[in-house]
């Protein structure tokens, strides 16, 4: 089952530095983005960002949404992983859990 609402989690890869070591990096995010190494993404249970790839058995949520709907990661975590006051801070709290560093 699909529930209706559902965020969009994109992961951005990108390149650091200079020389031999980025342009093989380069490389390797060259790679990822071909339908081979989607199909091992997609294998994996992760949803494929090249059309077409994959074993197609990932269904669209009809409010599929990003994560900018919620004011952005830098909000989303101080509201929900704040260490003090976020919400799942307090749930684990609540729980027992120990949420000191």
């Amino acid at each position: 089952m699909v529930p209706h609402d559902t965020l969009l989690i994109q992961n951005p890869i990108a390149p650091v530095g200079s020389g031999a070591g980025a342009a093989n990096a380069q490389k390797f995010i060259d790679y990822l983005l071909t339908p081979a190494a989607q199909n091992i993404w997609a294998n994996a249970g992760y949803r494929p960002v090249v059309t077409g790839v994959g074993p197609g058995n990932f269904p669209e949520a009809p409010g599929l949404f990003k994560i900018d709907k919620l004011g952005g990661w830098k909000s989303v975590t101080k509201r929900f992983f704040e260490a003090e006051t976020g919400i799942v801070t307090k749930i684990e709290q609540s729980l027992g859990v120990s949420t000191s560093k």
